[in-house]
């Protein structure tokens, strides 16, 4: 948490188990220890819409690349879904580019592979 002035989770409201909650608070707390931001985002169709158009794209859980012709992406399914995950987590500061993009920040999930949207 000293590191990063962000962090970022899916907000998992259908995990409601005792160890999930008690790691929240903990999260939120050290959050607020370090003056760090921590943001929930939803993970609802981030395997659905394409993270350079912001189309809906439907696939079948067992397609393991994202393809949209009408923009050329062509990504496996899962970064595809880290480029839309970053993307609502930045929002807040940065609309439509990922973080790293000229900047010294960064993003563990991998910000910065597509470039700006």
């Amino acid at each position: 948490m000293n590191t990063y002035s962000l962090v970022a989770i899916e907000d998992l409201y259908i995990i409601s188990d005792a160890g999930w909650g008690e790691f929240m608070t903990m999260l939120e707390y050290k959050a607020e220890e370090t003056s760090s931001r921590l943001v929930k985002t939803n993970p609802s169709g981030t395997s659905q819409e394409c993270s350079k158009c912001e189309m809906t794209v439907s696939k079948e859980l067992s397609e393991r690349t994202h393809h949209y012709a009408y923009c050329g992406l062509t990504l496996d399914r899962d970064v595809n879904a880290a480029g839309i995950f970053c993307r609502r987590c930045w929002l807040w500061k940065r609309p439509k580019y990922f973080p790293t993009v000229g900047t010294t920040e960064s993003c563990a999930c991998g910000a910065g592979l597509l470039g700006p949207l």
